[in-house]
């Protein structure tokens, strides 16, 4: 574990300590990946959602364009958020270019 939060942590904190590094690491030509993970009704949505807010406010008040996708792991599925349903997409992995994912939605 890079962290991990008690339920009385701010949203603000909770990027401030997982999230923010990751995006100056992006604004700088870097590519960055959060990944939430915890018990069924442990509150990663709603704090994710905030983490989404803060994080498009640091990304467009540097001035940058962004292409992001927003996908999610159940199990061996890779579901894409950005399209209606969330239809299944591939998860790919090759020795020389590591992971990819195969028809993500990019916006």
């Amino acid at each position: 574990f890079d962290a991990c939060f008690h339920e009385g942590v701010s949203t603000e904190d909770v990027y401030l300590s997982s999230s923010a590094e990751l995006v100056d690491h992006s604004l700088n030509g870097g590519v960055s990946t959060l990944f939430m993970y915890g018990q069924t009704g442990s509150g990663k949505t709603h704090t994710l959602e905030g983490v989404e807010k803060l994080t498009a406010e640091h990304v467009f008040s540097a001035g940058a364009e962004v292409t992001t996708s927003f996908l999610e792991v159940i199990g061996n599925k890779v579901l894409d958020l950005l399209v209606q349903g969330k239809p299944e997409i591939a998860l790919r992995s090759d020795k020389d270019a590591g992971f990819s994912v195969e028809g993500a939605y990019e916006a």
